[in-house]
């Protein structure tokens, strides 16, 4: 489809192709959605283009008070991204012959006008992306009036998995035109799914309230196979203050272990990648390195993200897991291009093109927060990380990212606890997890707690974990676990030991752990050895691992 962009295109005709959008079978079925669209087309056409705002929305489509404040409260944003998923839709599908589309791009709520010249492209050529239609929870038992607790979890859920992602398209299961609560129910979502490309699921749900306990069960089911890929139930303990507490708890743990990147959808994906087309591919293939830290899974995500944001300039997701991937040349020595310093700097440049395409955009904060910690921008790093989790506080992956660099910055209590609700909201969290928890174990030189918990990871071909492993065995006293770990490093980065010490500053900025680790390594029988020009202050690194050996009462190690 070529389109050309006519801002003053004629009134009538961009009002007669309104008029058919919202006579459609989805926008019908979401009247919240359809009076999202006539206000922000008819603002254009009357010449008010700068009264849409996120405010001006907020108040008079979603009917907030006029002290709205669209930073605190996401709900223009959310519906935004929905309202997109369903123009594509409905342009897939019923309005394929439509003269006039209605493009909403990223970062406005200003539509563009765009004029089709050519027929659509074929069915299913688009890009990949998941369909889940959420279906009204089902009350078990109880007084028919208190069907309202059904309806208030099924609209909380709604709004917490529409905040995952463009490539995700969040409906509704039909219903009565009266029972809309601005969530888009869109009947025959399976056809859009055919239309879109969209791989679909369907989550189902029940509410049975007892006296003193609510329990809400799930059932996650795989649309073309009827398969179920998870289940679910949730207790919890009622009273009238907690309901709806009790409601966003549900939610928010629901779209985090349905929909976060280590989520039971991404791991029902693993089985059919090849479904899977364009810039989602490559965010797929990210997910994959992060699960599986590897030069292999490096490198394959690092050239499917190079060909996305050639593509799609536009994905803000895109360029923010590419700077990641770009951060793992440096943390890990996959697949190097660059000195490090020159691969920060190109880290950073990264980062913040992804943040400047969508500010509001998690992913790009956190990733931005993160290589700002790495570049000791000690106080950008905080902001950031301060920013992100205003973003999202719920987001297990934002949580673990900030909470593990917050703690290496000197904030462990506040670190640890972000790290631990990330594994509470997705049990099915990665192993990487783990490591800020034995960090601080062994930060306090609490060498045996911190072997209990990074010990059941020894088999892992991960950089990190064995280096870890190695520094404990090696506090421990215990040579032949220590040289087995030291081997395993070594197998995974041959090159480490040159540069040690500067992998160890890189890692540890703050707090002291550069120097744990490098005592560890020493009596593990890797001497880490700085370099002329490396010494802090005239405190060289032998001065400072027998403080580390002071601190923890045991006797000096000569280095």
């Amino acid at each position: 489809m070529t389109r050309d962009r006519h801002p003053d295109m004629d009134p009538g005709l961009v009002q007669s192709c309104l008029g058919r959008v919202l006579a459609s079978q989805a926008f019908a079925a979401s009247p919240k959605m359809g009076r999202f669209l006539r206000f922000v087309v008819e603002a254009k056409l009357t010449g008010q283009a700068s009264r849409v705002k996120a405010y001006s929305i907020g108040v008079e489509v979603f009917d907030r008070s006029p002290g709205f404040d669209p930073g605190a409260d996401s709900i223009v944003r959310v519906n935004a991204i929905r309202l997109r998923g369903l123009l594509d839709a409905y342009y897939a599908g019923e309005g394929r012959e439509d003269p006039v589309r209605f493009l909403l791009t990223k970062g406005s709520y200003v539509p563009e006008f765009a004029e089709a010249r050519a027929p659509g492209p074929a069915v299913g050529t688009g890009p990949a992306r998941i369909l889940l239609t959420v279906e009204r929870l089902v009350l078990l038992g109880g007084p028919p009036d208190q069907d309202y607790l059904a309806a208030g979890l099924t609209e909380e859920l709604v709004s917490s998995l529409s905040r995952f992602g463009d490539n995700l398209i969040v409906v509704r299961s039909p219903a009565a035109p009266e029972d809309d609560f601005g969530l888009g129910a869109v009947p025959q979502a399976q056809g859009i799914a055919y239309c879109l490309s969209a791989i679909a699921y369907r989550l189902r749900g029940s509410l049975r309230r007892d006296s003193d306990q609510i329990r809400v069960g799930f059932t996650l089911v795989e649309t073309e196979s009827d398969s179920v890929v998870w289940s679910e139930t949730f207790a919890h303990a009622l009273s009238s203050a907690s309901l709806f507490e009790i409601q966003e708890q549900v939610a928010r743990k629901t779209a985090a272990r349905v929909l976060d990147p280590h989520g039971v959808v991404y791991r029902s994906l693993k089985r059919q990648p090849a479904a899977l087309l364009g810039t989602y591919l490559a965010v797929f293939r990210y997910h994959e390195y992060e699960e599986r830290f590897t030069p292999e899974t490096h490198l394959r995500a690092r050239e499917e993200l190079e060909r996305a944001v050639r593509e799609e300039p536009g994905y803000a997701d895109a360029w923010a897991v590419l700077a990641n991937v770009t951060l793992g040349e440096a943390l890990f020595g996959f697949n190097r291009t660059l000195p490090r310093p020159a691969l920060i700097e190109k880290c950073l440049d990264l980062a913040h093109r992804a943040v400047a395409l969508d500010p509001r955009g998690v992913m790009a904060h956190y990733i931005l927060a993160m290589i700002l910690f790495y570049r000791k921008d000690r106080s950008r790093f905080m902001a950031a990380a301060d920013q992100a989790l205003a973003l999202a506080p719920h987001s297990p992956d934002n949580l673990a990212v900030i909470g593990m660099h917050l703690a290496l910055a000197g904030q462990w209590d506040r670190g640890l606890s972000l790290v631990q609700e990330a594994m509470d909201l997705n049990p099915f969290h990665p192993p990487w997890y783990h490591l800020v928890f034995s960090l601080h174990h062994l930060r306090l030189c609490r060498h045996r707690e911190a072997l209990g918990v990074i010990g059941r990871f020894a088999r892992l071909d991960f950089f990190p974990f064995q280096v870890n492993l190695a520094v404990i065995h090696g506090h421990l006293g215990h040579e032949a676990e220590a040289r087995g770990a030291l081997d395993h490093m070594f197998a995974l980065w041959p090159e480490a030991g040159e540069e040690m010490h500067e992998i160890l500053a890189f890692w540890f900025p703050y707090e002291g752990l550069a120097a744990i680790f490098a005592d560890g390594l020493t009596k593990a029988g890797l001497p880490v050895v700085e370099r002329p020009g490396e010494m802090r202050a005239g405190l060289g690194l032998a001065a400072r691992t027998q403080q580390t050996d002071a601190a923890c009462g045991g006797t000096p190690n000569p280095v």
